[in-house]
């Protein structure tokens, strides 16, 4: 059988047959004979020795398996050295091609889980832990020194470690550093100790602990209260008023208070006709409930102000801070006067949170995908797996950044799909509008020229955005890297051409880095 195609991942083979047995698609492919270079004598020969069929898995194509029979061509030189012949498409001794081991890569840590991706690639849950297992220790380093400013705070990960883990990241960045087996106070500090030289500042909850540790250990930095974190001691109070006087209401009154305790936390320019009848409601059935939510309202007026004017006028935030504990201490009410005294007892870190202007709340985002991730794998035992697991699926792999000119473009490849070449093959039959070709700069057509420093990427689109293009573009090559990208040298990739469709108008440039999904590249 003839070929007229070359099909991605087997560049410069001949597939001399094809047939499906039952839910697998088996290919046939062989080399070209060529002229080798012995490896122990390095000199040439073109006589074959034997041939040897080897059986290969490779990426699905249109939804099913797909395996390789490769006629696997051994030379032998006049030296006696026998050794097979060179090949693009699988690596010595493995049973894998290296499409499907990129595909695999991607997958182990973009996928939800083990199992899921091992059904998919058609292999075990085993296989696919071990390649995660190898991306973690190249790619996950140890955190030698740590950011001037800093953000900690715990999650429950239920690890034989410890219930609790303790979460480090640049509060700049916003990126996470590094995870802790517990969050004792000895842990914290040693850890500090040793790695928290160059710390100035720490936002974190209001923790006791946290904050020994953190001064222990540092010294004196500069601590900031996480705003979410002192914010809810004034919505407990409320709550707290409301659920002791609501026992003398009626039957009827009580439970609907109950339901509709989320009126009193909303900010009252924000209410519905509905949710202020039952406001108005159930405040003039309780005198201290009122004087409560009046507490309220003041506290969230200074909070809203502060946050305005915290950076420049913290003097200003101090004295109005000071009035509102004036104002709840005049109140009388238990649950109000114990939230201000907490507020008391933080003052110094509240109000670095409005002159500095950081916060936690990304870490809360984090944690939140933690959990998901614990969900999704019904629990972790091994404290290693479950960071390993966060580190490369939420924290993820880093940019890449391509340049052109004096401009950095960064491809957040995070959140994108890795696909497989089945619909790499299906997405190239693809459209494009004005609007998508505004958006692509021409290049020039160097790109199929590494070497060449100057060729640069004018401009990239995610892979995604071929779906929305209208007229057909027949590409004249399909082009892939086969190393990382280097940010350093953007022009200088290694670019193997993996297709040849005849269309010399039109080229287009798909690069793979091998952790990262597709990018394409209109030159």
């Amino acid at each position: 059988m003839n070929f007229t195609m070359n099909f991605p991942g087997l560049k410069d083979t001949f597939i001399t047959k094809v047939e499906e047995v039952g839910e697998i698609v088996r290919l046939y492919v062989e080399m070209e004979r060529k002229v080798h270079r012995c490896p122990k004598c390095q000199k040439r020969t073109k006589k074959v020795h034997d041939y040897r069929i080897q059986k290969i898995k490779h990426l699905k194509w249109f939804e099913r398996q797909t395996q390789i029979f490769y006629k696997r061509r051994r030379y032998v030189c006049a030296c006696g050295k026998r050794f097979a012949e060179n090949n693009s498409f699988v690596e010595r001794y493995q049973r894998t091609s290296i499409e499907w081991n990129q595909a695999v890569a991607i997958r182990a840590i973009k996928g939800k889980t083990f199992k899921e991706t091992a059904e998919n690639y058609g292999s075990s849950a085993t296989t696919i832990v071990r390649r995660f297992d190898q991306i973690s220790s190249s790619e996950i380093r140890p955190v030698e020194e740590l950011p001037a400013i800093i953000a900690i705070d715990e999650y429950k990960g239920d690890t034989k470690e410890g219930k609790y883990q303790l979460i480090i990241a640049d509060a700049v960045t916003k990126e996470p550093l590094d995870i802790l087996p517990n969050r004792y106070k000895r842990t914290i500090k040693d850890y500090l100790r040793r790695h928290g030289s160059k710390v100035q500042m720490v936002i974190m909850d209001m923790s006791p602990s946290f904050k020994a540790a953190v001064q222990e250990a540092l010294g004196r930095p500069v601590i900031i209260a996480d705003r979410f974190h002192f914010c809810r001691y004034i919505y407990w109070a409320l709550d707290g008023v409301r659920r002791r006087v609501q026992k003398d209401f009626h039957a009827y009154d009580r439970k609907k208070c109950k339901r509709m305790k989320h009126v009193f936390h909303k900010e009252n320019s924000r209410l519905t006709e509905e949710e202020r009848w039952y406001l108005d409601r159930y405040l003039k059935m309780s005198t201290e409930l009122q004087k409560a939510y009046e507490l309220k309202e003041a506290y969230q007026d200074w909070f809203k102000r502060s946050k305005e004017i915290g950076a420049t006028q913290i003097e200003r935030v101090k004295k109005e801070l000071k009035a509102i504990y004036k104002l709840v201490k005049n109140s009388g009410i238990p649950e109000m006067c114990r939230a201000i005294g907490t507020f008391e007892n933080w003052q110094t870190e509240i109000l670095n949170s409005f002159a500095y202007g950081y916060s936690n709340g990304f870490l809360e985002g984090i944690n939140n995908s933690t959990k998901v991730l614990k969900r999704n794998a019904f629990g972790f035992r091994s404290y290693e797996r479950f960071t390993e697991n966060q580190k490369k699926r939420i924290i993820g792999l880093s940019s890449v950044a391509f340049t052109t000119g004096n401009k950095s473009v960064k491809a957040m490849y995070k959140n994108i799909p890795a696909v497989n070449e089945s619909e790499m093959a299906s997405r190239l039959l693809c459209k494009e509008t004005s609007s998508v070709r505004n958006k692509a700069a021409v290049a020039p057509t160097m790109v199929d020229k590494p070497n060449k420093t100057a060729a640069p990427i004018a401009f990239f689109l995610l892979f995604k955005l071929a779906n929305t293009m209208e007229d057909i573009v027949k590409p004249s090559g399909i082009l892939c890297s086969r190393t990382p990208i280097n940010t350093t040298k953007p022009n200088s990739l290694f670019i193997a051409k993996l297709a040849t469709i005849d269309n010399p108008s039109k080229k287009v440039c798909i690069i793979m880095p091998i952790n990262a999904p597709y990018i394409v590249v209109w030159v």
